[in-house]
């Protein structure tokens, strides 16, 4: 029986991803003359975990890394709170809640902005939001926390994102997931995981769960 359902924030409740990998493409394409399709993909492939490591895996110990990171977070922050979640998300998590399911939220995106968010666009939606700090990420450091706040364990939470990394992690962590397409196809999640269950839109989860 599952009692917690968690979702990632961006690319998955929220349609932020496409803005962000043309902001990140743009930097990484000035700043290290990658070309910018290339530089596109390798944001999308990289995604799920917080920019300041990616531009680690991507391009270790640069000395750039840093400021283009903050510019990043600057520029992805000019519109971020303007971004509202669908319609029908709101009525899905409404649903869930009704269902006597508690919601949490494991974002990579700044553990203050996540709160800010959940708080001016999901209201009293979500149980916990969780967000990126130095040494506590998506991974076992949020679902321990989810864990202890929410007074359950892993075998009774469903992860619920949008990124291939985010799959390797519930994987890694023995948490059930379920992937939502978008930057990802179907068939990329099943590159990895061919029994993982994958929705077109996040809208599905209530009805893909009852059945």
């Amino acid at each position: 029986m599952k009692r917690v359902i968690v979702f990632d924030l961006d690319g998955t409740l929220i349609s932020t991803m496409e803005g962000f990998a043309d902001i990140a493409a743009d930097l990484i394409h000035k700043t290290f003359s990658t070309p910018l399709e290339k530089a596109r993909q390798d944001y999308i492939d990289t995604s799920g975990i917080a920019f300041c490591n990616q531009l680690e895996v991507l391009f270790p110990n640069h000395e750039k890394n840093k400021s283009v990171s903050d510019e990043f977070e600057r520029r992805k922050m000019i519109h971020f709170f303007d971004e509202k979640p669908h319609p029908k998300v709101i009525e899905s998590l409404l649903q869930l809640k009704n269902n006597g399911l508690k919601l949490a939220i494991s974002s990579n995106n700044y553990h203050h902005v996540v709160n800010e968010y959940a708080d001016r666009h999901f209201e009293d939606l979500f149980d916990l939001a969780l967000g990126y700090e130095k040494d506590f990420a998506k991974g076992d450091p949020h679902f321990g926390k989810i864990c202890d706040v929410l007074r359950t364990n892993n075998d009774e939470m469903i992860f619920v994102a949008d990124s291939l990394s985010d799959l390797r992690l519930a994987k890694k962590c023995n948490v059930e997931f379920i992937g939502v397409e978008g930057i990802f196809s179907t068939q990329d999640f099943r590159n990895i995981d061919q029994e993982v269950r994958v929705l077109k839109q996040l809208w599905d989860l209530p009805e893909y769960l009852q059945n």
